[in-house]
């Protein structure tokens, strides 16, 4: 195939890409939002934002969705490392390895913004005031920001800087001269009438790597106007023809003349702008093989998304350099389109990968993709965990404990335990058990300790876990270390007058002293159902939703996840745990949640057993 563009020269000056010396580029990474566990209310507000967004800009904007392959080698080194605990480590690395065994999939997004030179007296202050201009538009939809400098910018131009391309009449990209992977390109060339708001995440999830481009051009009200009335024309015109012949088969014709006058009446109230609208998917592969596997489940959701598509043929040449944000759109194949409904193709609506440190809290039930928690990364390190009996909320609670201890260096971890319940796991960690007593001065000189209790379900407890928990605030509030506080049985304390004052106090006060209280009872109605309770909930990031046996009236789940929350396995019933995990403006999901075969013998108070079935494996 005959090449007709020349490879394009990139110079990184920050803060921006520059482009043969031709265009100034500035790159925006936004953080995806999970769009499966938002409300429809939540949708539509999402949906306004981005139409906002595409309302204001006055320029072309590049919508970059690239996929990478990820693993957890780089954590599980880190963890390695450690050295106490060598068996429950070592276990707890191999099971971190086996969850990401199969590979799993990096989303990341960006938001390209170009300035051609010499279009404006500053290329640099017009790049600005549009990085600006699209920031604070997109902040509306509670989604993280930042732009890309340094280190980060060079190594995305590298990352998507083609080289010179080797294309064919299939593929847009061959493994030929350094370059490592084929590529397969379809453009999107008609819309049903309705389709689902996000639908680039349904491509996003499709086995294998996967990158969609979205270009947005604004056009002039007016040409636009004067574009669809000849269109309309055109439609009138062939109608006629084809009725004055005796056709009866115009319904697409009839629907095209209803979009076009539908479209030219919301241009006419000022509902939305003209856009040229297009959108690029890609699918890679090392091999042919690996690439049109990808490419036949890419078009296959496409199909069943009713999106008709075609791919470039002859032109593969452009469709190489149209993969590529970095260099506008050679291939040309857009869609005059309002506004309104561009933004129905909002991107970033993929479940997040999030941390790469931290604890591993479980996987995601849509697409496997291991999700860890580092509580400490938060504002505030405080969750709050809620499920009936036997959902497997006090099993997390021991996870908690053990794979924290492995985790964060020097951490101290302090158990209230009133259901006597721990004492197995505080014996792995080689920590201490004390007595809870009422009126009794205790020492915090181990770096695990657990307080027991003497005995279970005495109403005069109450008074005691109170004084115990006030302890544990002044003690720890005299250092920095960080410290993870397990308050099982929470339902005691936040029935008590004095024990609501104290949880609130302590977890309003916990992010500045470096602690994590991690409070754990049956039900969110234990909080919901006073002033203390709720304030608790509203300085408390993290929730962790187990199986209830009534739908929590909760403003941060769906309607649908209320109903779901009844139905989510327990360890008991299956070889795993269910749960709903949101932790504010970093993840929401429905997690598995499962264990090793040390952990789930130490839960079950047998360390030493030789072999016990892993929940999980």
């Amino acid at each position: 195939m005959k090449r007709t563009i020349d490879p394009p020269a990139l110079t990184i000056r920050q803060p921006a890409i520059v482009v043969d010396r031709n265009a100034a580029l500035a790159v925006l990474r936004v953080s995806p939002v999970n769009l499966d566990l938002k409300t429809d209310q939540d949708q539509e507000a999402l949906h306004q934002v981005y139409q906002t967004v595409l309302d204001t800009i006055s320029y072309p904007i590049y919508i970059y969705s690239r996929q990478s392959p990820a693993d957890l080698d780089d954590y599980v080194e880190r963890v390695a490392s450690k050295p106490s605990h060598s068996r429950l480590r070592d276990e707890y690395t191999e099971y971190c390895q086996r969850v990401a065994a199969d590979g799993f999939v990096r989303t990341d997004h960006f938001v390209i913004i170009r300035v051609v030179a010499g279009t404006h007296e500053s290329t640099g202050k017009e790049l600005h005031r549009r990085v600006q201009e699209v920031r604070s538009a997109l902040s509306g939809g509670a989604f993280a920001v930042s732009q890309l400098k340094g280190e980060a910018l060079a190594q995305f131009g590298r990352q998507v800087g083609n080289p010179v391309p080797k294309p064919s009449e299939q593929y847009c990209a061959t493994a030929t001269d350094g370059f490592d992977e084929y590529r397969r390109l379809v453009t999107v060339d008609e819309y049903p009438s309705e389709i689902e708001f996000g639908w680039p995440r349904f491509l996003l999830r499709v086995d294998g790597l996967v990158d969609v481009l979205q270009v947005f051009r604004p056009m002039d009200i007016g040409a636009a106007v004067r574009k669809l009335r000849r269109h309309s024309e055109m439609m009138d015109a062939e109608i006629a023809a084809f009725l004055s012949q005796g056709h009866k088969g115009i319904n697409k014709l009839e629907r095209s003349l209803d979009d076009t006058e539908w479209f030219l009446d919301m241009l006419a109230r000022h509902d939305c702008t003209p856009l040229n609208y297009g959108v690029y998917v890609t699918a890679h592969g090392s091999t042919p093989e690996t690439a049109d596997a990808t490419f036949d489940r890419v078009t296959t959701q496409l199909g069943a998304l009713q999106l008709s598509f075609q791919e470039p043929g002859l032109r593969n040449d452009y469709a190489y350099y149209t993969d590529s944000p970095l260099y506008g759109d050679p291939l040309d194949e857009t869609l005059l389109m309002p506004s309104l409904s561009a933004a129905m193709g909002l991107p970033f609506g993929n479940q997040p990968v999030g941390e790469t440190t931290g604890v591993l809290y479980g996987v995601d039930a849509v697409d496997g993709t291991p999700i860890l928690v580092d509580r400490f990364g938060w504002d505030s390190h405080s969750m709050a965990v809620m499920g009936t009996l036997g959902s497997g909320k006090s099993y997390s609670a021991h996870l908690e404990c053990l794979r924290s201890v492995l985790v964060y260096p020097n951490l101290l971890l302090i158990v209230v335990d009133p259901k006597q319940e721990y004492r197995q796991t505080i014996e792995a960690l080689g920590g201490e058990h004390r007595s809870v007593v009422h009126g009794k001065e205790y020492e915090f000189d181990s770096q695990v300790l657990g307080f027991e209790v003497e005995e279970r379900g005495e109403f005069e407890n109450v008074a005691a876990l109170v004084d115990l928990v006030r302890q544990i605030y002044a003690a720890t509030s005299k250092n920095q270390m960080r410290t993870i506080v397990v308050i099982d049985e929470a339902r005691l304390l936040l029935k008590d007058d004095a024990g609501r004052h104290v949880l609130n106090q302590f977890v309003l006060e916990a992010r500045d002293i470096n602690v994590a209280v991690h409070l754990v009872t049956q039900s969110w109605s234990h909080f919901a159902d006073s002033s203390k309770g709720r304030d608790i909930l509203d300085h408390v990031p993290g929730k962790l939703f187990f199986g209830h046996e009534e739908p929590p009236d909760s403003p941060i789940l769906s309607r649908q996840e209320e109903l779901d929350i009844q139905g989510l396995k327990s360890g008991a019933e299956a070889s795993h745990s269910e749960a709903y995990l949101h932790v504010s403006n970093v993840v929401h999901t429905k997690l598995k949640i499962g264990s090793t075969a040390l952990e789930h013998r130490i839960f079950d108070g047998e360390p030493n057993q030789p072999e016990s079935v892993a929940v999980g494996e």
